[in-house]
């Protein structure tokens, strides 16, 4: 396919995408005047996808709240904040799709004093209700299928996703949000286990050039919640919001599908195989120096099975098995932005000018820190480990982040990470201060007490966040046109400055720090189950080699001794990382 074909086969096919499409800009129009836009990064948590729960959990009861005050009081804030994108990673994926199924309605929120059984809320019955390690050490997969996908069993995780798409059954009653745009963005990160192929041919005596594979990838869905069609992005799916029973609509069956692709753990959990319109791949974009000019400008980059000369039908599909979205991209920065502020543009970063921010939620945030090669000899294993650690760091480096954060005093991003401050003292933070955090980040799993403590810890940063950070200068516009009330009552308390989202009501009433948990882990009793698993996976991968005679003996023999072995390590690890939390365990 020349280039000429290639460019009027692409504009043709543009052309048929219809009115509901709004195309990737360079840069996005401005908000309109007294509208605050957000866009929301939810990273990758393993288990702390709990913590994030609880985060939104109280961001969309404060913003409900704020809402609702606005109609009958007009000396609060009467600006207008409208949330356009959730961009997730692995566990934020999950926690996004939640969102997706659940906005449409009015839920009951989870505070310090609600009851730990009983009517709950759809972040909470999944995130920390239903998902335990009792589960994923189950043997459910093995019987369905005796071929061994994951270490961990996959099967309850499908159920809890199909049971949050169905919240509109438990909660029928409406909610009206305001604050949600006539179109919300919902991308997931994923990786690719099979990859698109892209082509470079080259000119010479060999018919030949550069093949590549992109392996770090996203779905992405449009939801309305205001009724009417349904606005999208070329690469979107849209979604009813209307549907009541979710998991049985195929629309929405791929939005929960991809949210589980974009959180299986590799090796872990069951990779997931989505299939997509052909045409999704087709606006991929990369930013290039003009020819002949200073500036930059957008190129589409195409598929190989273009630029091999074979236009697939606009209605082809194409499959690929789909593993976690952390691998290669856990915190989608560069994604929220692009919906907000267009493919080369950014946000205003100045506090008297900012329209719009991207909020991450991040459970176990980075710190800088400089990182010397140790003064020893490199055998082996410490480069096989380095390569690995490599491969995941290269992969999620985003260089356009990076050039775009070169101001200090930026309120165009913000974060809300786990802190815990106790009489005025900042006692913590970091993965040490959530109980998710042991383990690795699979500390969640063991214990609901863990889970609840961390959902709540969430609610409560939040609010903090938004009281005391979430803020501008009085002298931005936003709020020049956005009712009477008095700018000097309603400081931050961090900052001489108005909250974006000011806390009225029963939200001013500050959120309780949680007790750490205190009920004791069963380490031996964890052990065994975990023993138990590995033995069943053991047995399906001996299975799929159809090992027979001696071979099988001997290779039985040995998984056996590993399992005593590894036994005995997972013991004593568990134990020594819930000592350094001090968590209790038994």
């Amino acid at each position: 396919m020349t280039h000429e074909e290639l460019k009027k086969y692409i504009e043709d096919l543009d052309k048929r995408l219809g009115n509901d499409v709004i195309h990737y800009q360079d840069k996005e129009p401005q908000p309109e005047d007294g509208v605050f836009e957000i866009g929301l990064v939810l990273a990758g948590a393993i288990s702390a996808g709990c913590y994030s729960a609880g985060v939104l959990d109280y961001l969309i009861e404060a913003l409900d709240a704020w809402e609702a005050e606005k109609k009958v009081n007009p000396n609060v804030p009467q600006h207008q904040v409208k949330i356009r994108v959730f961009a997730g990673a692995s566990a934020g994926s999950m926690t996004s799709a939640i969102a997706a199924a659940a906005l449409r309605y009015d839920f009951p929120h989870i505070r310090s004093n609600s009851p730990v059984t009983g009517y709950t809320n759809p972040f909470y019955e999944s995130w920390v209700k239903r998902i335990d390690i009792n589960l994923l050490l189950g043997d459910k997969d093995l019987q369905a299928d005796p071929t061994l996908v994951s270490l961990l069993d996959s099967t309850e995780l499908a159920a809890i996703c199909n049971d949050a798409l169905d919240a509109g059954e438990q909660y029928r009653q409406q909610r009206e949000r305001p604050y949600l745009d006539g179109r919300v963005r919902f991308i997931f990160t994923q990786c690719g286990l099979t990859g698109t192929p892209y082509y470079l041919p080259m000119q010479g005596p060999f018919d030949g050039g550069l093949a590549m594979t992109l392996h770090k990838t996203y779905r992405s869905f449009s939801v309305n919640y205001t009724g009417g069609a349904t606005l999208r992005r070329p690469d979107d799916l849209a979604l009813d919001a209307a549907v009541v029973k979710k998991s049985q609509d195929a629309n929405w069956q791929q939005l929960g599908n991809a949210a589980l692709g974009s959180g299986a753990f590799p090796i872990g959990l069951a990779p997931r195989k989505d299939t997509r319109p052909v045409t999704d791949l087709f606006y991929r974009y990369v930013v290039v120096p003009a020819s002949g000019s200073d500036q930059v400008v957008t190129k589409r980059i195409y598929p190989a099975w273009l630029s091999a000369g074979n236009p697939p039908a606009p209605t082809a599909l194409t499959s690929d098995y789909i593993v976690d979205g952390g691998v290669m991209d856990n915190e989608p920065l560069d994604l929220a932005r692009i919906e907000t502020a267009g493919l080369i543009g950014n946000n205003e970063r100045s506090g008297e000018l900012a329209r719009r921010a991207t909020i991450m939620i991040d459970p176990f945030p980075d710190v800088f820190s400089l990182t010397d090669p140790e003064d020893k000899k490199m055998d082996i294993i410490d480069a096989a480990a380095g390569l690995m650690n490599a491969w995941k760091n290269q992969s999620r480096f985003n260089p356009v982040d990076l050039a775009l954060a070169n101001d200090g005093n930026v309120y165009s991003r913000f974060l809300i990470a786990p802190v815990r401050v106790e009489d005025g003292k900042h006692t913590a933070d970091g993965p040490m201060t959530i109980a998710s955090g042991v383990l690795g980040g699979f500390g969640g799993f063991l214990s609901e007490e863990y889970r609840r403590h961390d959902y709540l810890l969430g609610r409560r940063n939040c609010q903090q966040f938004l009281r005391r950070y979430f803020s501008l200068p009085a002298s931005n516009p936003l709020f020049q046109t956005a009712g009477n009330f008095d700018t000097r009552n309603q400081r931050s308390a961090e900052k001489d400055e108005v909250p974006i989202i000011p806390l009225v009501a029963a939200l001013t009433l500050t959120e309780p720090l949680p007790a750490m948990p205190t009920t004791p882990v069963n380490v031996t009793e964890l052990v065994e189950k975990a023993n138990a698993r590995l033995g069943n996976a053991t047995q399906a991968g001996f299975n799929m080699t159809k090992l027979g005679g001696i071979k099988l003996w001997l290779a039985k023999m040995g998984a056996m001794w590993l399992r005593n072995e590894v036994k005995k390590t997972i013991q004593q690890k568990v134990q020594d990382m819930l000592r350094a939390y001090q968590l209790p365990y038994r």
